[in-house]
């Protein structure tokens, strides 16, 4: 995993952890595989995963930052469209990077 990722003019931290989770409305306690803090600059990404699914959640976390630099409200569906899509369209079309 890379140890920073620069969005916009903030460079975040690229953290593992672990027992990375919330407690939803239903009182009980679900998982994430990553999530974006803003104030702290950091990106934190579960160890659990794979390899392959730590990059899509950097990447659906980019997405987040990018979204929110800008402004834009967004749906939790658009950003996770967005970052497996951006995956997907880099890894079978390395040319265009």
């Amino acid at each position: 995993m890379i140890p920073s990722i620069r969005i916009g003019p903030v460079e975040y931290q690229v953290r593992e952890v672990d027992d990375l989770h919330f407690v939803n409305d239903e009182g009980r306690k679900a998982f994430l595989h990553g999530d974006i803090r803003w104030g702290e600059s950091d990106i934190r990404v579960s160890n659990d995963n794979s390899e392959q699914v730590k990059i899509c959640t950097l990447w659906h976390e980019a997405v987040h930052g990018i979204l929110h630099n800008a402004g834009q409200e967004h749906t939790e569906e658009v950003v996770i469209a967005l970052g497996y899509g951006l995956v997907q369209l880099i890894r079978d079309n390395p040319a265009l990077i």
